[in-house]
């Protein structure tokens, strides 16, 4: 029943949302998957719509239940073609806080192709807080364009660093 409870939502959603490609569908989609306030659909969403506005919407709303189910399917989304979609999912990552997106978003600061995800990529590190992102920060923050630094050097400034204390 799981699979044709899936087929019928995503029907329903095309029915209802179209393939419009417009801000109005975009927003009201992410209130109506908001409103859902269940990770299981929202996945679904993000796995099986070939059309790219909806994989932003999805990943967004994924990104703002904040349920660490929606972790492993934003990393999958990491490797999508378009770029507007792989940000809304480093967004969405960044959101969520979660360490197992680590490694994903240091490969995605290192490796993306557009240089305005490894920002975000940045961004979405510096929430995250984890001191072994430090180093690749540090090596990205060396850019010279001041687009990349500065929200590079912000999240550096978010890196929790260990206080190591003396006795002497």
């Amino acid at each position: 029943t799981g699979a044709l409870a899936t087929g019928g939502l995503l029907w329903w959603l095309r029915a209802r949302f179209g393939e419009r490609k417009d801000e109005e569908r975009d927003t009201e989609l992410n209130r109506y998957i908001d409103d859902l306030e269940n990770t299981h659909w929202a996945v679904y969403l993000i796995k099986f719509f070939t059309d790219k506005y909806w994989r932003v919407s999805a990943a967004a709303a994924l990104g703002n239940l904040g349920d660490p189910r929606a972790v492993e399917p934003l990393i999958k989304v990491l490797k999508d073609k378009v770029w507007y979609v792989r940000q809304s999912a480093v967004e969405a990552l960044g959101n969520l806080g979660d360490p197992r997106a680590l490694e994903p978003l240091i490969e995605v600061l290192k490796d993306d192709e557009a240089c305005h995800i490894r920002v975000y990529a940045a961004r979405a590190l510096g929430k995250l807080g984890d001191p072994r992102a430090l180093e690749p920060l540090l090596e990205f923050f060396k850019d010279e364009d001041p687009y990349v630094r500065i929200p590079t050097a912000e999240a550096i400034l978010n890196i929790k660093l260990p206080m190591w204390w003396s006795e002497e």
